[in-house]
Parts: C-alpha cells; sequence; structure tokens
C-alpha cells in the first residue's frame, strides 16, 4: 500500500506541479500589485500592513459602507486613525499601552493591546511580548463604550 500511495503521490506531483506553483506565483505577483495602489491596514505593531481580505476568515472582509461604519464606531470608542503613504492603522493610547483595532472582519471588531516601554529621553517604544485582545460584536448597541472600558480596565490593571 505504501508503495502504491508513493506512486500516486510521484505522478499527481509530476502532473500538477508545475501549474500549482505558477498559480501561486501568479496570486504573490497580483498581491503584490494590489499592495501598490490599494489600502493596506496595520493591525499590530510590528507587523506587515495587509489587503483588506488578506488572512481572514469566516464572513471574510466587511464591504466599503460596512467598514466606513466600523470607522464611525472606532472614532465614538476615540480610537484614532492614522494613514501614512497607503497604510492605515487605529490605535489608542491607554496609560502604558497602545491599542490597535482590526475593523476588517465581518461582524466584529478586534481589538489587541500592547504594553509600550518608555525610556527616558526617548520616544515610547511598543514591545510585543505582552499581548491581550478582545472583540466587540457589531450587533452591540448598548453601552458600547462602557463595554469596550471594561475590557481595557481588565486587561492593562496591574497583575
Amino acid at each position: 500500500m505504501g508503495a502504491a500511495l508513493k506512486l500516486a503521490r510521484d505522478h499527481w506531483h509530476d502532473k500538477f506541479h508545475e501549474a500549482e506553483e505558477a498559480e501561486v506565483e501568479r496570486k504573490r505577483a497580483h498581491a503584490e500589485e494590489r499592495r501598490k495602489v490599494e489600502t493596506l491596514y496595520r493591525t499590530a505593531p510590528r507587523e506587515p500592513p495587509r489587503l483588506i481580505d488578506e488572512g481572514l476568515s469566516g464572513d471574510g472582509a466587511r464591504d466599503e459602507a460596512s467598514l466606513a461604519w466600523a470607522e464611525a464606531r472606532l472614532a465614538e470608542l476615540g480610537l484614532v486613525a492614522h494613514t501614512e503613504a497607503n497604510v492605515k492603522s487605529y490605535t489608542a493610547d491607554a496609560d502604558g499601552f497602545v491599542v490597535y483595532a482590526d475593523p476588517l472582519p465581518q461582524g466584529e471588531i478586534r481589538f489587541a493591546v500592547y504594553r509600550t516601554s518608555v525610556t527616558q529621553g526617548k520616544k515610547p517604544r511598543v514591545l510585543t511580548k505582552y499581548r491581550w485582545s478582545f472583540s466587540l460584536r457589531d450587533t452591540w448597541k448598548k453601552d458600547l463604550r462602557g463595554k469596550y472600558e471594561d475590557r481595557l480596565a481588565q486587561l492593562t490593571a496591574p497583575r
């Protein structure tokens, strides 16, 4: 049985490997072209920015109207949108921490909290080893700011 499986794998590899590699390269080149012209989103301090539909599972990415709605919700919560070249991020400072928002997935806004380090006389530096996260569902309407602040306070409280 092992020999038959190996023979079948070798056959399929020989027959389809080049086509699979060409498809992977075509998708990579297409993504690189999109990165040059589309808005990229930074959802973590040291991770590369990504396309709106990159790396999402479940219901996928928001459409333009839904993204505008999520951006308005983030502004109500006190997060600030930063745009540098074609890279956009949504952040808030929280007493020794920085919050990054990810409004891209359909149905929720995700938040990641990172500790910052301040060296005397230097700009605050974001550390990535202390990371916590939470999310707020799009369907939640009542006391959204309270829910956000409660979750943030739980994560940033001294331990």
